[in-house]
Formats: C-alpha cells, sequence, structure tokens
C-alpha cells in the first residue's frame, strides 16, 4: 500500500523549517521599500490625474466659476480605479520599475492611452449622463496630455529621488538590503551596474559578491553552499545566476528560500524559451524569473473568490446562446453526449468532476489509451508530432471532430468550467486541472502546484500551451503557485483573449 500522504505539497512545506528572526528581518527590510514606493506612487498618480483634469477645464472653461465639479468628481473616479488596476496588472507600483526607466514610460503611456480609449468608448456609446461625467473632447484630449507629460516626468525621474530624500531627511524609514550576489560573475556585474543605475536602489541595495564555488561540480551542492553563505554574511536576499541547474535543483531550491523569507531573483538560460520571465530585471540574452511578492493574505483569497462568483455567474447567463449553438453543432457533427465529463485532480489533490464541451468522437476508452499513451512520452521529453516537432500536445485529427477542432482552437470547449469555478472547485485563473492517472509522474516539486486551486486559464495557457516539454510547463505551474495575486491573475485573464483570438498554441 502507497504511502504518499493525501497533499505531498503540504507535506514538503511542513518539513521545510522557517528562521524566525531571519526571516521577519528579511521580510521587513524588502517589503518596506516597496510599500513607501507603492504608497507615494499611487498617490502620485491620483493627484496627477486630478490636477490634469482640474488644468484641462480651466482651460476649457476659463474660470472655476463656470466648471461642474460633480463630472470632474465623477470623472477622476473613474480615471483613478481604472488606472490603479492597470498599474497593478502592469506591476509598475513595485520599486524595481525604477532599474527600467524606458520600459516604465512605456507602460506609463499604454496605461494612461488604454484607460483614455476605454472612457471614451463607453461615454459615448452609453451616454453616460454629463453631470457625473465629462464629455467635453477637448477636456479629455487636454487631461490626456497633461497626464502623459507629468505621469512620466514625476513617476520615472522624480519618484526614486524623492523617496530618497525623504529616507535621508527621515520622514520615510527603511532599512538597506543587502543581496548577496552568487554564480556567473559576468551576469552579476551587469545586474549591479543596472540596478545601481535607480537613484532609489543605488541608495538602499547592497551587492555582495559570493566567492565561487566551481569546485561543487553539483549545482545543488552549489545552491546550498550559496545559501548558508546568505547567513555566514548576513546577507537579506539572493541574486543567482547558473545555467547548469535543472528545474527541478531550481524549484527545489527557491521553494525552500520562498518559506523562509528570502527573496531571490534567478537568472538562467534555462529560461528563455518559456517565455515568462521578469521584464525589469532580465537582460536579452539572460532571463530572470524572481521571487519577492509575499503570498496572497487572506483577504485578497476572500476577494478573488468574490471575483469568481460574479465572474462565472455573469459569463453563464450572458453566453447561454453560445452554449446553446455550440451544444447543437456538436449534436449534429457527432453522436454522443453534448458534455465530457471527467474525474480530475483539484487543490490539495482532492478530485471532482470536470466539465466540457466535447471535442472528440464518442469513444471513451480509447481517447483514454490514447491521452495515457502521450502523456508518459510528454513526460519523457518525446514531442507529440514526431522526433523532430516542437509540440508537446497530443495531436489525433482521426479522433478530433471538425466542431471539436475549432474550439479547441479558440479554448472554447473550456466553457463549461464555469460551473466548476461557481461551485469552488476551480478558480478563473490557476494551473490546469490533471487527470488522476497523471499523477504518478508528478515529483514532488511539481505537486506544489495543487496548493491553488485549478484554473480555468493560468500562466501555462498564456505563456506555454502546446510548445513547452513537461518540465517547463510545470515549472510555469509552480512560478505562479508561489507567485499569485490578484493582479498577477488579472493580468492572465487579460492576456487570454488574444491567445484565444488567434487560437496560439491550441490544438
Amino acid at each position: 500500500m502507497s504511502t504518499r500522504p493525501e497533499n505531498p505539497a503540504a507535506a514538503i512545506r511542513d518539513r521545510i523549517p522557517a528562521s524566525e528572526g531571519g526571516t521577519a528581518r528579511r521580510r521587513h527590510a524588502k517589503d518596506m521599500v516597496n510599500t513607501v514606493y507603492t504608497f507615494f506612487s499611487m498617490c502620485a498618480d491620483l493627484a496627477i490625474l486630478a490636477a490634469g483634469f482640474l488644468a484641462a477645464m480651466l482651460v476649457r472653461f476659463g474660470e472655476i466659476s463656470q466648471m461642474q465639479f460633480y463630472n470632474l468628481l465623477g470623472t477622476w473616479g473613474v480615471f483613478s480605479i481604472a488606472t490603479l488596476l492597470l498599474s497593478d496588472m502592469e506591476s509598475v507600483y513595485y520599486a524595481r520599475t525604477s532599474v527600467n526607466r524606458s520600459m516604465l514610460a512605456f507602460r506609463l503611456i499604454r496605461i494612461a492611452l488604454t484607460v483614455v480609449t476605454a472612457y471614451v468608448v463607453v461615454i459615448f456609446t452609453f451616454r453616460l449622463p454629463v453631470v457625473f461625467f465629462i464629455h467635453s473632447r477637448l477636456v479629455i484630449l487636454l487631461g490626456l496630455i497633461f497626464w502623459l507629460v507629468t505621469a512620466v516626468v514625476v513617476r520615472v525621474f522624480l519618484m526614486p529621488r524623492l523617496i530618497v530624500w525623504l529616507r535621508r531627511i527621515g520622514v520615510v524609514r527603511f532599512d538597506k538590503v543587502s543581496i548577496l550576489a552568487c554564480g556567473d560573475p559576468d551576469i552579476l556585474t551587469r545586474v549591479k551596474e543596472a540596478v545601481h543605475s535607480s537613484p532609489l536602489y543605488h541608495e538602499v541595495i547592497d551587492f555582495v559578491f559570493c566567492e565561487s564555488a566551481s569546485c561543487l561540480a553539483d549545482p545543488a551542492a552549489r545552491l546550498d553552499y550559496y545559501r548558508r553563505r546568505l547567513d555566514e554574511t548576513g546577507c537579506d536576499d539572493l541574486c543567482i545566476a547558473m545555467d547548469d541547474a535543472d528545474f527541478r535543483t531550481i524549484a527545489n531550491f527557491i521553494f525552500r528560500c520562498r518559506q523562509e523569507g528570502i527573496a531571490i531573483s534567478f537568472y538562467s538560460g534555462l529560461f528563455e524559451n518559456m517565455g515568462y520571465f521578469d521584464p525589469w530585471l532580465s537582460f536579452v540574452d539572460k532571463p530572470a524569473v524572481v521571487f519577492f511578492t509575499p503570498p496572497m493574505s487572506s483577504f485578497s483569497e476572500r476577494a478573488w473568490r468574490f471575483v469568481d462568483i460574479t465572474v462565472s455567474a455573469t459569463l453563464l447567463v450572458l453566453l447561454l446562446p453560445l452554449f446553446l449553438l455550440l451544444a447543437l453543432a456538436i449534436k449534429v457533427s457527432s453522436p454522443g453526449p453534448v458534455l465530457f465529463r471527467q474525474k480530475r485532480v483539484g487543490l490539495g489533490e482532492k478530485p471532482f468532476v470536470f466539465f466540457k464541451f466535447r471535442s472528440m468522437r464518442n469513444d471513451m476508452r480509447g481517447n483514454i489509451e490514447a491521452h495515457s499513451e502521450y502523456f508518459e512520452r510528454y513526460v519523457e521529453g518525446k514531442p507529440a508530432d514526431g522526433d523532430e516537432g516542437d509540440r508537446f500536445k497530443a495531436v489525433d485529427t482521426g479522433r478530433i471532430t471538425t466542431v471539436g477542432r475549432l474550439m479547441r482552437r479558440t479554448s472554447l470547449d473550456e466553457l463549461p468550467q464555469l460551473w466548476n469555478v461557481l461551485r469552488g472547485e476551480m478558480s478563473l485563473v490557476g494551473p490546469r486541472p490533471c487527470i488522476p492517472y497523471e499523477l504518478r509522474y508528478y515529483k514532488d516539486w511539481h505537486r506544489i502546484r495543487f496548493t491553488v486551486k485549478p484554473g480555468l486559464t493560468g500562466i501555462w495557457q498564456v505563456y506555454g500551451r502546446s510548445r513547452l516539454p513537461f518540465d517547463a510547463a510545470q515549472f510555469l505551474d509552480f512560478c505562479y503557485a508561489l507567485k499569485r495575486s490578484i493582479g498577477l491573475n488579472t493580468r492572465l485573464i487579460l492576456k487570454t483573449f488574444p491567445v484565444m483570438l488567434f487560437g496560439r498554441g491550441g490544438l
């Protein structure tokens, strides 16, 4: 009889010791920098929006007595909410954005143009009341120009220097953060130069270079050495650049650091084809995956569950005509049931019944045998379409129906899972739920994905889909489980639409 615990991911977590004092100190040091940066950035955005529309209305009406403050307040409120949400989605409230000023400016401009375009479309399509919303095209245009210029100047150039000045005069307080840099010295030198190009990070981050551990041939032993040196040097966090560690070694090390409150940035050529890496700290020839954000709070968990319920219930009602159309097409194209039901593995490795539109011919036994054979090849790293191919998803045109092929390319076959989301078995965003017989191929680090609910869409669907081998796809889900947040969830949902529209990676 198997002695494997019911939830191996939880068992792994329980076995890892956490350093009490060191964890608290590390989290406080790095979190305070981000907290201060986030607070001032959000205040700056709200003030820029208010000042921009106030100035635009003064230009338009000439004097304050002619202005209508209710529509100014209503417009400012809508713009503020949209801007804060998009800024969180674009990750522009993190202190590390000060490292890449050109990218920060580009994203701020993109946020402004997106918000203004959406506002104009909504305001003139639905004819929202003039009493509460500005309809003047001149005011909106002038407000946009003021917003673009001021946001770039304040957020990109003045904000880091302002925070440094406030720290020096004692208005804000946070300790310096010491980063132990380990591995490839060429990459680490470039990282230090990039980080210190930021006035804020130059003030608060110290780089301590770790002596070479090249005498240790085993990558895992080298990473253990770096971890010990972290305590011995009294540094707070780790920056590692090494190419010879595999996904398993990297994941186990990162998970251990995560449990101990150590923020880590990891540079490796292994991430080049993965499509998912941190844009602020990566180089063109050397991408970085970072783990800086704290776990999702209980309040955020409850807030996201509310989003799950609201969105899934609304879409189930709105998409009912599409559901009926797809059901009719499935019935006409091939005999068998409209819905495909299957047992899947969810949160805590607990089984649940999974729904989707049937896209294959009604041969359950043959379909299971074919998928089981494919999955074994997939785990072994063999492409699904031959040794020379680069797709890692089963393709069997003889089993897939004509309607099913279209639904798969656009992911429409997944829509019935909105019912699983409403029931709480799935979330809008998360790893794809696996089939029970696939569990025997999952290693311990793979099972971290079961610490979060499976999702209708997720990081693999957006960045990987059928082009990634097994371990790389599992590493994406591992990253999501450790970095999950409302901002990341929102970003993945928005990025799902073009994937569905163009069918990228879907089969």
